[in-house]
């Protein structure tokens, strides 16, 4: 595969799991780079780059999600899907439901991490003084 549309596939790939706008935009940066130095005459591979810059370029544009579902809400926070869903039995996770779908908020998500940071310092000094 050309190195141009292999550079496209990671970029797009990167795209559907949420990376940052900054490592879009730099993404995007590349791809113009080597759409730019492509001289191979292969009309197929320029038209992959093509549409690649413009598939980036929409993501870039989009809001950043608000609400997320199950699975998305475990992808950010790195853990399962089954965490989630006892973390929300349990009344743990808040969370909003829509008719039969249920969603998290980034905030609450976020919160959620919060409350459960451990200060490695404080628990160092308790365990000095033992």
């Amino acid at each position: 595969m050309h190195t141009a549309t292999e550079t496209a596939i990671r970029a797009i790939a990167a795209t559907d799991s949420g990376i940052r706008q900054q490592q879009l935009e730099r993404a995007i940066r590349e791809l113009k780079g080597l759409a730019s130095t492509t001289n191979t005459g292969e009309p197929d591979v320029l038209e992959e780059i093509r549409k690649s810059l413009e598939k980036l370029s929409e993501a870039v544009a989009k809001p950043p999600q608000k609400y997320l579902r199950i699975g998305e809400a475990a992808s950010y926070l790195g853990v399962s899907g089954r965490f989630i869903h006892q973390m929300k039995a349990d009344g743990d996770l808040p969370y909003h439901r829509i008719g039969r779908s249920v969603v998290f908020s980034k905030e609450d998500l976020d919160n959620f991490m919060e409350n459960r940071r451990i200060d490695v310092r404080r628990r160092a000094g308790r365990q000095s003084k033992a």
